[in-house]
């Protein structure tokens, strides 16, 4: 297949794109693909449409450069010079808008990529395909029934081509919906697997780990709870190097979990996921009225921020009106026309790539990661149903009770209820009435109820406070981003999650500008 794909990329056809397009939308899997010609020495470069394997680009006087992670290429080009307005959005989202990366002239791949470079062109081609246009909707709202077990065969599918024959599977299971429907897929293709639980250090041992027992119990398969511990500098420093600050410091955890999952179940794992079947089977429309662009950027900053913006703004020194700017022409930029579109276009193009991918990718670098929600034709078909068919769990409802009537009749975790009760209807209202809430109302009730918003618990003696405060102090070219005197005002205001992704910031900009990093001398102590 690919070789005949070569041929239309090099013969000078126009039509090589529509090729591509056609090729990558039916090849499932993670993927870059690099086609060279020896007789030309022409190259060209595209990845999955939905990219999955983060990617990225370098171009400067003749040299391409294209590598998974950007210090290959800082390694390669000496290039070290941070983009003060990607560091301003790394900070907000915890990951950069559009083709930026945190360095200048450094790019990210985004969905459907692709490069054409040559002895003959003085400046490589680049441009992204226009493969998703989330207002076409392809399907009929009246046949939920038939859609549903069109789904379900997809996702068994999808299932069916991730497994390996040949190594160990394991469902990372928790008492929540994707990962149960997962469970239930192997368990109908008569797929050998494990079930393992996760749980964050600080997480208290609940109705998660209940329901996902309960469930392995039903399916009888072997289960597993892991207790994560608390991460040391060694693991940051681990973490830094293998993501760059793509996976925030406050996932550092996860690198020992994941070498303990390995020591438990040897080598040669598949971890299978739940990641994409919240954002792919459920209606991920924003639930407030949005009748403009201002209104979706307001919605978008509100609901995808790490640090408000204001803050931002003020521990920077830099008027948020050029981030505003960008994001409107970026907005702007979708095909889409309907606001609550546009919303997808910018989960599925910024906020999937540039956070939750770099999560599994972080995994990547000790096992083999997998979903089956991102599978292409599962993929493509769900985005071509009406998003109403998706509303109140509707059709999530419908494919799970298809897959397993007994997993779907377990509690949700989250809501302490299955999906089948007739709870469900109460619990979506009262979600409406809760986004039809006045921002400040809701925001109070968010800190009365999340963790993730609480003030930093990191106290002033402990060891991670303690490391940044001498990153401050001894890498002067923090100073070029982060105003101390701003920061030291609004400190109080950021919360652990925002807390995490600026010290993952200020510990890259010391690794890279100073050679050395402030982690080093807590290599054995307890951190985030």
């Amino acid at each position: 297949e690919l070789k005949r794909l070569s041929n239309y990329i090099f013969n000078g056809k126009q039509d090589f794109r529509d090729k591509i397009a056609e090729w990558i939308l039916s090849a499932d899997g993670e993927y870059v693909v690099f086609v060279y010609n020896k007789e030309t020495k022409e190259l060209c470069i595209f990845n999955d449409p939905l990219c999955r394997l983060p990617m990225y680009y370098y171009y400067e006087n003749g040299l391409l450069v294209a590598a998974r992670e950007p210090r290959f290429i800082i390694e390669l080009t000496g290039n070290k010079t941070f983009n003060r307005d990607s560091v301003f959005e790394y900070l907000l989202f915890g990951y950069t808008i559009g083709k930026k990366t945190l360095f200048n002239d450094i790019f990210k791949f985004k969905g459907g990529t692709v490069i054409r470079a040559g002895a003959e062109v003085s400046s490589p081609e680049i441009e992204r395909l226009p493969l998703f246009n989330f207002e076409n909707k392809k399907y009929n709202v009246s046949e939920i029934d038939k859609h549903a077990s069109n789904l379900v065969e997809l996702l068994m599918e999808g299932t069916r081509s991730r497994v390996d024959n040949d190594g160990k599977n394991v469902v990372a299971l928790s008492g929540g919906l994707d990962s149960r429907m997962v469970s239930a897929c192997l368990n109908n293709l008569k797929i050998p697997f494990s079930g393992a639980t996760f749980l964050d250090y600080f997480g208290s041992v609940g109705p998660d780990v209940q329901y996902a027992k309960e469930i392995a119990r039903n399916l009888g398969v072997d289960w597993e709870f892991f207790r994560a511990k608390r991460a040391t500098g060694k693991d940051d420093i681990e973490l830094l190097r293998v993501k760059g600050g793509s996976n925030y410091l406050g996932q550092s955890y996860s690198v020992p979990l994941i070498k303990r999952i390995i020591d438990f179940y040897g080598g040669g794992i598949t971890l299978f996921t739940g990641d994409g079947g919240d954002r792919v089977l459920r209606d991920t429309r924003p639930v407030s009225n949005i009748r403009n662009i201002d209104n979706l950027l307001r919605y978008i900053v509100t609901h995808n921020r790490m640090i408000p913006v204001d803050i931002v703004s003020a521990i920077m020194g830099m008027d948020k009106t050029d981030f505003i700017y960008r994001m409107k022409n970026l907005l702007l930029e979708y095909d889409e026309k309907d606001m609550k579109m546009k919303y997808l276009q910018f989960i599925f193009s910024e906020r999937c790539p540039g956070w939750h991918f770099h999560g599994e990718d972080r995994n990547r670098a000790y096992l083999r990661p997998v979903t089956p929600y991102y599978s292409i034709r599962f993929f493509t078909y769900c985005m071509n149903l009406p998003d109403k068919m998706k509303q109140n769990f509707k059709l999530y409802r419908k494919v799970m009770v298809k897959i397993s009537p007994e997993i779907a009749a377990v509690n949700n975790a989250e809501w302490g209820f299955p999906i089948t009760s007739g709870k469900l209807g109460l619990y979506c209202a009262a979600r409406r009435i809760y986004f039809a809430m006045p921002s400040k109302i809701r925001n109070f009730v968010q800190l009365k109820h999340s963790f993730s918003r609480k003030v930093s618990p990191y106290s002033t003696d402990s060891n991670v406070m303690k490391c940044f405060q001498r990153q401050l102090e001894s890498c002067n070219a923090l100073s070029d981003y982060i105003s101390r005197e701003e920061l030291e005002k609004n400190i109080e205001k950021i919360d652990k999650t925002g807390f995490e992704h600026l010290f993952t910031l200020t510990s890259l900009i010391e690794s890279f500008k100073s050679g050395k990093s402030s982690i080093e001398e807590y290599l054995e102590s307890d951190m985030l």
